[in-house]
Protein backbone atom coordinates (compact mmCIF):
# COMPACT_ATOMS: atom_id res chain seq x y z
CA UNK A 1 0.00 0.00 0.00
CA UNK A 2 3.10 2.32 0.43
CA UNK A 3 3.83 1.99 -2.94
CA UNK A 4 0.56 2.94 -4.36
CA UNK A 5 1.05 6.42 -2.35
CA UNK A 6 4.24 6.88 -3.67
CA UNK A 7 2.89 6.71 -6.62
CA UNK A 8 0.95 9.12 -6.71
CA UNK A 9 2.99 12.02 -5.62
CA UNK A 10 6.95 11.25 -4.71
CA UNK A 11 6.99 12.57 -1.72
CA UNK A 12 3.35 11.23 -0.18
CA UNK A 13 3.27 8.36 2.35
CA UNK A 14 1.09 6.41 4.54
CA UNK A 15 -0.66 7.99 6.97
CA UNK A 16 0.78 8.43 10.66
CA UNK A 17 -0.89 10.09 13.76
CA UNK A 18 0.80 12.74 15.44
CA UNK A 19 -2.06 13.12 17.38
CA UNK A 20 -5.18 12.52 19.11
CA UNK A 21 -7.68 15.19 17.31
CA UNK A 22 -5.38 14.22 14.13
CA UNK A 23 -6.87 10.51 14.51
CA UNK A 24 -10.44 11.99 15.56
CA UNK A 25 -10.53 13.95 12.86
CA UNK A 26 -9.67 11.12 10.22
CA UNK A 27 -12.58 9.03 11.77
CA UNK A 28 -15.06 12.04 11.42
CA UNK A 29 -13.75 12.21 8.36
CA UNK A 30 -14.42 8.22 6.94
CA UNK A 31 -17.74 8.70 9.21
CA UNK A 32 -18.79 11.94 7.59
CA UNK A 33 -18.61 9.82 4.39
CA UNK A 34 -20.76 7.10 5.00
CA UNK A 35 -18.39 4.68 4.61
CA UNK A 36 -19.30 1.81 6.35
CA UNK A 37 -17.36 -1.56 7.60
CA UNK A 38 -14.20 -0.45 5.29
CA UNK A 39 -10.65 -1.55 5.77
CA UNK A 40 -8.20 1.97 5.71
CA UNK A 41 -4.16 1.27 5.78
CA UNK A 42 -2.26 3.59 7.74
CA UNK A 43 1.87 3.64 8.01
CA UNK A 44 2.50 1.15 10.87
CA UNK A 45 3.98 -2.11 11.47
CA UNK A 46 5.76 -4.02 14.09
CA UNK A 47 7.11 -6.22 10.70
CA UNK A 48 10.75 -7.17 11.09
CA UNK A 49 10.53 -6.19 15.34
CA UNK A 50 7.65 -8.15 16.70
CA UNK A 51 5.42 -6.38 19.18
CA UNK A 52 7.51 -2.71 18.58
CA UNK A 53 4.93 -0.79 16.15
CA UNK A 54 6.50 2.00 14.37
CA UNK A 55 5.14 4.33 11.68
CA UNK A 56 6.79 4.70 8.41
CA UNK A 57 9.12 7.36 9.18
CA UNK A 58 10.25 5.42 12.33
CA UNK A 59 8.32 7.16 14.94
CA UNK A 60 7.34 5.01 17.20
CA UNK A 61 3.26 4.35 17.75
CA UNK A 62 1.02 4.95 20.53
CA UNK A 63 -0.28 1.68 21.92
CA UNK A 64 -3.88 0.99 23.45
CA UNK A 65 -6.55 3.62 23.66
CA UNK A 66 -7.82 5.62 22.35
CA UNK A 67 -5.95 4.42 18.87
CA UNK A 68 -6.07 0.46 19.28
CA UNK A 69 -9.17 -1.57 19.20
CA UNK A 70 -10.49 -3.68 22.20
CA UNK A 71 -12.92 -6.59 21.04
CA UNK A 72 -14.86 -7.92 23.72
CA UNK A 73 -17.40 -10.09 22.17
CA UNK A 74 -15.69 -12.96 22.96
CA UNK A 75 -13.53 -12.21 26.08
CA UNK A 76 -11.25 -9.10 26.29
CA UNK A 77 -8.62 -9.04 22.91
CA UNK A 78 -6.64 -5.66 23.07
CA UNK A 79 -5.86 -5.21 19.74
CA UNK A 80 -2.88 -5.23 18.29
CA UNK A 81 -3.38 -9.50 18.66
CA UNK A 82 -1.81 -11.05 15.55
CA UNK A 83 1.10 -12.20 16.72
CA UNK A 84 3.82 -13.14 13.20
CA UNK A 85 0.79 -13.39 11.09
CA UNK A 86 -0.49 -9.74 10.96
CA UNK A 87 2.01 -6.73 10.74
CA UNK A 88 0.50 -3.83 9.10
CA UNK A 89 -2.28 -1.37 10.95
CA UNK A 90 -5.41 -0.30 9.41
CA UNK A 91 -8.27 1.59 10.98
CA UNK A 92 -11.33 -1.34 10.68
CA UNK A 93 -14.99 -0.23 10.50
CA UNK A 94 -15.64 -3.69 12.21
CA UNK A 95 -13.83 -2.02 14.89
CA UNK A 96 -15.30 1.35 14.53
CA UNK A 97 -12.11 2.83 12.89
CA UNK A 98 -10.03 1.99 15.75
CA UNK A 99 -6.82 0.60 14.79
CA UNK A 100 -6.22 -2.73 14.30
CA UNK A 101 -3.95 -5.74 12.66
CA UNK A 102 -4.22 -7.22 9.74
CA UNK A 103 -1.65 -9.79 7.48
CA UNK A 104 -0.21 -6.74 5.36
CA UNK A 105 -1.11 -8.79 2.02
CA UNK A 106 -4.65 -8.22 2.77
CA UNK A 107 -6.30 -6.97 -0.31
CA UNK A 108 -9.34 -5.59 0.76
CA UNK A 109 -8.06 -1.68 2.68
CA UNK A 110 -7.63 1.58 1.29
CA UNK A 111 -4.80 3.31 1.34
CA UNK A 112 -4.95 6.56 3.57
CA UNK A 113 -2.35 8.85 2.01
CA UNK A 114 -0.80 12.07 3.18
CA UNK A 115 2.59 14.39 1.87
CA UNK A 116 3.94 17.09 3.90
Amino acid sequence: MREYCQSLYSRADLISFTSVTFFGDIIDYIHDRGWPNQVFWVGGTDEGHEGIWSYVDGTLMPMGAPYWALNNCDGIIIQPDGNTQQNCAALDGDSYYYMTDKECEYQHGHPICYYD
